[in-house]
């Protein structure tokens, strides 16, 4: 996400592999195409972002965003000429059972281990964090959904700081806050991290409805 020299690949997998895909299904008679993007190619916002906002993935991961926003392009223009039926989840944060990485799991290895954990920038950034399960509901309901949507946002609707996400994870291992080390705000290069998004097309039109994090994380404990 960082590495320029990784540009080239997430286009290889993330872009034109979408592409391959999608010109596929259309001449192979596919009724309905679901494309995963990403939630996190808006620009940054502190409201909920709606599937109308502004996408412009340039502040952070833009290698990574890029090419999930040039994927989306080649799906909607399969859907836009007639091609395919096709519709994009953009898709926030994921966690969930089996994750190989990721701030939650370290959050959880590492106080599971009785260590602190560290949060940076007084823990102020800040993501939507969306339960792995609830993607895939959207997912079948956009497949069997009556009509098309070219866009919809998936995720929880809001917002959740890395210090409110690790002293929620604390609670519901009984531990103690004094296992998480807050670091002073920075005065210059504050990273807010990403938009919540507005899920309120997928509510409508999908029967959608988010898993709170409080649920997520005690699902995912008890998981592992």
């Amino acid at each position: 996400m960082r590495d320029p020299q990784s540009a080239e690949r997430c286009l290889r997998v993330n872009a034109l592999s979408t592409l391959a895909l999608v010109e596929t299904a259309a001449k192979s008679g596919v009724k309905r195409f679901v494309n995963f993007s990403s939630g996190n190619i808006y620009r940054y916002a502190i409201e909920p972002v709606t599937e109308d906002a502004t996408v412009y993935p340039s502040a952070r991961a833009s290698y990574y965003l890029t090419s999930k926003l040039a994927g989306e392009l080649y799906v909607d223009h399969a859907r836009a000429r007639g091609a395919i039926e096709a519709t994009t989840l953009r898709v926030s944060s994921v966690y969930g059972p089996s994750m190989k990485g990721g701030i939650i799991r370290t959050f959880c290895d590492r106080l599971g281990r009785g260590e602190s954990v560290r949060v940076g920038d007084a823990g102020r950034y800040q993501t939507d964090l969306v339960y792995v399960d609830d993607v895939v509901r959207a997912a079948i309901a956009a497949i069997e959904s009556t009509k098309t949507l070219p866009f919809v946002n998936v995720g929880s609707g809001v917002s959740t700081s890395m210090l409110t996400l690790a002293r929620v994870i604390a609670e519901l291992m009984g531990l103690s806050e004094s296992l998480i080390e807050i670091d002073p705000p920075l005065a210059t290069g504050h990273d807010p991290g990403f938009a919540p998004l507005d899920i309120s097309r997928a509510r409508a039109a999908l029967a959608y409805t988010p898993t709170p994090l409080m649920d997520g994380l005690r699902m995912y404990l008890a998981s592992r």
